[in-house]
């Protein structure tokens, strides 16, 4: 009796620590949902496209499945009752031509979708030909503008060329001793001039003039900038101008100084 006692509350407790199976099936489900709510989280967004691309596939395999099974139990009862449903054999054929009139309205649909994708393909073609006739278009759009750009760099040397031309260019032209008393004369002077062999007149705003007897000629010339003065002298192109032109426009060098004597 002891033994048996014993055995019975070992059962019982054995009973409650094992839990039921709808506590087990909740627990199983719940552990599915955590698991599958950590792998969603992780999904980038390609596997979010293609779960839910799976997901809309099983549903409309699943409602596929389902419309089959109505199908073939509803031929199964049409069948079992035929003999009993003779007598509503106008009112099925009614059904069937309204059937008839929902499959013909479904290939109209059909069609209709057929040549909208047909429409859509051509739409695509039309545009693709627009992109190319505008590449084109731009292609040739660059090629003139880089011509373009060609002849302004031409034009631009031209007319640099034609400044560099039709510019005055100021020379001198004639340098000589003078001595009006012959070798010994104590008072000589220097004629010179400056000649413009430009196309152009030219103007000579400032002048410096200054004789020198040298032994040799300094590597960098020596300028006084406080001797400079103003002449505001025109000179035609071809004209020349200085101490020996007439009417008398610039001063003769009358002071020669001897350097490195």
């Amino acid at each position: 009796m002891n033994s048996e006692a014993g055995s019975d509350a070992a059962d019982q407790k054995s009973e409650r620590k094992k839990p039921s199976r709808l506590v087990r099936f909740v627990a199983t489900i719940n552990e599915k949902l955590r698991e599958y709510c950590a792998k969603k989280k992780k999904e980038t967004p390609q596997d979010k496209f293609s779960r839910r691309l799976a997901n809309a596939t099983v549903v409309i395999a699943v409602f596929t499945l389902v419309s089959v099974g109505v199908g073939a139990l509803t031929y199964t009862a049409i069948k079992g009752q035929l003999d009993v449903m003779q007598g509503q054999l106008n009112e099925m054929k009614s059904t069937g031509r309204q059937t008839d009139a929902l499959i013909a309205a479904n290939q109209k649909l059909a069609d209709a979708a057929v040549k909208q994708a047909q429409a859509a393909a051509a739409s695509a073609s039309a545009i693709q030909g627009q992109l190319d006739v505008m590449q084109r278009q731009l292609d040739q759009m660059k090629t003139a503008a880089d011509a373009a750009k060609i002849t302004a760099e031409s034009t631009k040397q031209s007319a640099d060329a034609t400044i560099a031309l039709e510019r005055p260019y100021l020379f001198l032209n004639i340098i000589k001793l003078v001595q009006p008393k012959g070798p010994t004369d104590s008072a000589p002077y220097i004629d010179y001039s400056f000649i413009n062999v430009g196309r152009v007149p030219g103007v000579l705003k400032l002048f410096y003039v200054e004789c020198l007897i040298l032994k040799e000629l300094p590597s960098i010339p020596e300028f006084h900038q406080s001797k400079f003065k103003r002449a505001d002298n025109a000179i035609g192109a071809g004209a020349a101008v200085g101490s020996n032109t007439t009417p008398l426009t610039l001063p003769k060098c009358a002071r020669i100084q001897v350097a490195n004597a």
